[in-house]
């Protein structure tokens, strides 16, 4: 199997941002107008032999759509806890390119230097709405609780309020 080349400085599994789509660079798979994600990032999945196109994962819609380089450039994404005014920033994306060694290595190091680690998963809506669903049935039949007092501070961050599954 050939390696997947580096176009643009880019490999597969970076994460991009999608800019300057034109409104006639087609639609997506759904019908979406690509110029729809425009500003929107994603995770380079291929750069197919011939096309000289990226095809990207979208993080928001889990949908693969093909766009020219040219719309495509290396996303600058704040991590949490970096900026206290970024709302949506995350360390690491666990997405279909994403490796199981790059993904290891900036987990411990987001552990090691700040306690905890923000990951944002690759799904699709309808997936994010069956979990939700899902966590809400578990927490109706009495399976999510708050931790021990003694153990809550610190344990899920500071100030942590979430619950736990048990």
């Amino acid at each position: 199997m050939a390696p997947y080349p580096v176009v643009q400085g880019l490999h597969v599994g970076d994460i991009v941002e999608l800019t300057d789509v034109p409104a006639n660079a087609g639609e997506d798979v759904n019908g979406v107008k690509l110029q729809e994600y425009n500003g929107k990032l994603g995770q380079v999945y291929d750069y197919p032999a011939g096309t000289e196109q990226f095809v990207v994962t979208m993080l928001d819609a889990g949908v693969q759509i093909t766009v020219k380089p040219e719309y495509v450039k290396a996303a600058s994404v704040p991590k949490p806890g970096d900026d206290p005014d970024a709302e949506d920033g995350f360390d690491v994306v666990l997405g279909p390119r994403t490796t199981r060694l790059a993904l290891g290595e900036e987990m411990s190091n987001c552990l090691l230097e700040k306690g905890f680690v923000v990951l944002k998963a690759i799904t699709e809506p309808k997936q994010n709405e069956s979990a939700l669903t899902m966590l809400k049935s578990l927490e109706t039949d009495g399976k999510f609780g708050r931790l021990g007092q003694e153990l809550e501070e610190g344990y899920l961050g500071k100030g942590g309020r979430q619950k736990q599954c048990g």
